[in-house]
């Protein structure tokens, strides 16, 4: 078994010396959504959307979900080759039953009857002059627009199976068969086999890199064209020959996949190697592709990896990865050495080797709390259980209190101006000059036993963390400081002295500046940052300061960075920092300005100079808007619909994409920055110009409703950041215009004021003409109670909306109010309408004159 565990150790040292470190990889398969893990190609349209063509159809990506379109959605194949963009913004796939040209809406197919050499289509590729070339299986076709011309052996070509076309910077046509590579002018061609220096006829992509000389991919091994036209076999350390993909990046890299991993070459070497050790989800690449963001993707057989920012690495070392690491230390000689649970001591030079230091080297145990290397260079370790032991010329020698095995476990270690060294224990402090062991406890002033942090100054003094507060040792009393004194917590985990002097201290409620001068008789002697101040985690473990002056926190969600402008910046799972978990004090600086942090399940490396700001702001679309929740046809209200969102657009020369009836006024409006870096961390602001005062906070939300919108013209306006803050210039808009009902139209409005005016006429008349006619009454009364309510609707309720806003009760106080007033002047017209019509009273002579002229008259009949 022993033997074994030699043999085990000896296999990783190989390993691991070839790959020591974990990059970011960002992998997609069917647990993300990927519709078909088998992915075959990949291309970036102009609207910022990746497009795959897989096994299972093409897929469309924005960074958060995949929308997948099959034989369903009009393909002729589900199994797909190939896809890319033309220079007049369609997409062409390549299936195994013809060739399909989608528009954003639908897709038109072209297979042998149309005039393709054959419907088994294995790439697509559009030279300088706008014509499309499709590499089948049967031959090679060429597609003016209108009509298809052919190429087979017959024509000169090497081989009916061709599998790539390329075009060179002298506009050659460059066809890799199964027989040779095949060069293309308009005298014929030219065909290049292993008699020409090719390592084999199996000839699977081509590529030229940025000094003009064309590289070929083949199933064994890399051949160079040099400017001669003469073909030399590169003989590189591959990690596999067969190689099936092929791009150039920006900074001059040729990368090659093959079915062991990607490679680069970089002045014809091998500069990088990636497989499944380095995080790859399969070492069988397919395709590699960078987008415009910069980052690179690789399509393999079990699904979609995407390498970004490399700031965070994973260092993979089979003693640290997946343990807990517990303190890391640079010593003078430069090594690394990582304390772990269980494993012990790990020593690393920084490129390939590593050696560990267990009990059977003379560690007291282990399990490994904390390092520190003296002046003399002693390196010092803290064990859990085990005491404290020093390593020096190659020995270990164990040092423990004999009077309580409570001082076994050590947290922290460091070294006075007199070379002694004091170590934290959970009993205490213990300090020792050489020979003897002092022990200070809460009976000598610590405000708790159990020593968490230490710290020596750069003007001598110590300085202890504990979980009742801060300590500082002026070599006869400890000096304490808690809450009381404004520290955050009494928990104090970590201690830490920047460049300019400062003290400052990790606590389990956030981090705290100690003010110059400050003495315990102070309330005021920190100033403190926490969830207040954007602080992600409450807890703060670690602190470390960069080159740049920057403070670096470690905490149980990943870390922090806090610049000189106080602002923090978070760095979690989806940033690159995939261990996500800091262990307490487990930080350290190297040489060449790098961080290392020790996390509960291995170490993750900070390479400063890899965190480079993406200046790309996200490509920014409004992707839906829907009336009332649903999604709905836009053609019944606009003319014009664009293809690739469904969206209305304006006419030329109109102003407004939509004019929607006044009822139709509850719209949501769905959008997408579209950014591959960290899609997660892009953020939204919007604004409806005609109503918002102001633009939103910045969100991640990529939606924004609106009820009830009043008739008027609108603007919706949203614009987006990407993980750095970078955002849009220019902002996306989408105008539209609702409608007002008809009874606010200027018609309406006309009819209104024509009634009026024909009622006051008709009211005017019937009371000046027909006096005491019923009519008369009606009209005015009519004509009362519509100025009153033009009143009360236009005035009074609008000056109550403007100063109490839309509050029920004071509407109905208003109309009482008014009730009051129209009530009595309705009597009095009615009064005054109706005694002009009352009959006048006859006076009494008059009356019995009238009486006896009557009774005259009968008697006279």
């Amino acid at each position: 078994m022993r033997r074994f565990g030699l043999i085990f150790l000896c296999f990783f040292s190989v390993v691991f010396s070839i790959s020591a470190q974990i990059y970011p990889f960002r992998n997609y398969s069917l647990v993300e959504g990927l519709p078909e893990s088998h992915v075959r190609a990949i291309v970036e349209d102009y609207n910022g959307f990746l497009w795959l063509a897989t096994e299972g159809g093409i897929c469309r990506f924005d960074g958060a979900t995949f929308q997948e379109y099959t034989t369903e959605h009009g393909l002729p194949s589900n199994n797909v080759n190939h896809i890319i963009q033309d220079s007049k913004l369609n997409l062409w796939v390549a299936t195994r039953a013809g060739v399909s040209r989608f528009d954003g809406r639908t897709f038109q197919s072209f297979t042998t009857k149309n005039g393709l050499i054959s419907d088994d289509v294995y790439y697509i590729f559009e030279d300088s002059n706008g014509f499309l070339w499709f590499a089948t299986t049967g031959g090679v076709s060429r597609f003016d627009g209108k009509k298809f011309t052919n190429y087979t052996v017959e024509n000169g070509l090497p081989s009916n199976r061709a599998w790539y076309i390329y075009q060179d910077s002298e506009h050659y046509i460059w066809i890799a068969t199964s027989n040779g590579v095949a060069r293309y002018d308009t005298r014929g061609f030219k065909v290049f086999t292993e008699e020409d220096g090719l390592p084999s006829r199996i000839v699977n992509c081509i590529i030229e890199d940025h000094e003009g000389y064309l590289w070929f991919g083949t199933s064994n091994g890399l051949a160079k064209m040099d400017a001669r036209g003469n073909i030399h076999s590169i003989e590189l350390d591959l990690i596999d020959k067969n190689i099936f993909a092929t791009t150039v990046t920006q900074d001059g890299k040729l990368w090659f996949g093959s079915l062991g991993g990607a490679f680069a070459i970089a002045a014809d070497t091998v500069s990088e190697t990636l497989t499944t050790l380095n995080g790859l989800i399969s070492n069988e690449i397919n395709t590699i592709y960078q987008d415009r963001n910069l980052n690179l993707w690789f399509g393999t057989d079990a699904g979609l990896s995407k390498l970004a920012n490399r700031r965070f690495n994973i260092l993979a070392q089979p003693f640290v990865t997946g343990r807990a690491v517990t303190s890391i230390l640079q010593d003078m000689q430069g090594y690394l050495w990582f304390g772990t649970l269980g494993n012990g001591l790990v020593r690393y030079d920084g490129k390939q080797s590593f050696k560990v230091f267990t009990r059977d080297d003379g560690l007291p145990n282990n399990f490994i709390r904390t390092l520190f290397q003296a002046r003399d260079s002693s390196l010092w370790i803290g064990t859990a259980g085990g005491g404290f032991c020093r390593y020096r010329n190659g020995s270990f020698e164990t040092f423990n209190n004999p009077d309580t095995r409570a001082d076994d476990y050590v947290y922290c270690i460091t070294e006075d101006d007199l070379g002694h060294i004091w170590v934290g224990t959970d009993n205490g402090l213990l300090r020792f000059d050489g020979e003897r062991v002092l022990h200070y406890t809460e009976k000598q002033g610590l405000p708790s036993n159990y020593v968490r942090a230490a710290l020596h100054d750069s003007r001598g003094r110590l300085w202890f963390g504990s979980y009742k507060g801060l300590s500082r040792f002026d070599g006869k009393k400890f000096i304490n400081f808690t809450i009381q004194n404004g520290l955050a917590n009494n928990l104090v985990l970590s201690i830490y002295e920047d460049s300019n002097g400062t003290i400052w201290v990790a606590t389990e409620n956030g981090l705290c500046r100690m003010h110059d001068n400050a003495n315990p008789m102070q309330t005021n002697c920190f100033t403190c940052y926490g969830k207040k101040d954007k602080l992600s985690a409450q807890n703060v473990w670690s602190i470390i300061e960069d080159d740049q002056g920057n403070l670096w926190l470690g905490h149980r969600n990943g870390v922090e960075k806090f610049d000189k402008k106080q602002n923090f910046k978070y760095y979690g799972y989806i940033d690159g920092f995939k261990l996500i978990q800091t262990y307490p004090n487990a930080v350290a600086k190297d040489r060449e300005g790098n961080l290392w942090f020790g996390a509960f399940n291995g170490v993750v490396k900070y390479n400063p100079k890899e965190d480079r700001p993406n200046p790309m702001p996200p490509i920014t679309h409004i992707t839906s808007i829907r009336l009332f929740g649903k999604e709905i046809d836009w053609r019944q209200y606009a003319d014009s619909v664009d293809n690739y969102f469904n969206l209305p657009r304006p006419k030329e020369g109109e102003e407004f994409a939509v004019v929607l009836p006044y009822n139709q006024n509850y719209l949501t409006f769905e959008f997408i920055g579209i950014h591959f870096t960290i899609p997660e961390r892009v953020r939204y602001q919007y604004y409806l110009k005609g109503f918002d005062k102001e633009w939103s906070e910045w969100t991640n939300q990529r939606k924004a409703t609106y009820t009830n919108l009043p008739p008027g013209e609108y603007e919706f306006q949203v614009k987006a950041a990407n993980s750095d803050g970078v955002e849009n210039k220019i902002y996306t808009t989408f105008a539209f215009k609702i409608e007002p009902p008809y009874w606010e139209q200027w018609w309406f409005y006309a009819a209104e004021v024509a009634f009026f005016l024909s009622l006051l006429i008709a009211s005017f008349y019937f009371g000046t003409r027909k006096r005491g006619h019923k009519v008369s009454i009606i009209l005015a009364i009519t004509t009362l109670l519509i100025v009153f309510e033009f009143v009360n609707e236009n005035i009074i309720e609008g000056y109550i909306e403007q100063k109490v806003g839309n509050v029920t009760i004071f509407k109905v106080i208003a109309n009482v109010a008014l009730a009051a007033v129209v009530s009595p002047i309705e009597k009095l017209i009615y009064r005054i309408l109706s005694a002009q019509n009352r009959p006048k009273e006859e006076d009494p002579v008059q009356k019995a004159d009238k009486g006896l002229w009557q009774q005259g008259e009968k008697n006279r009949i």
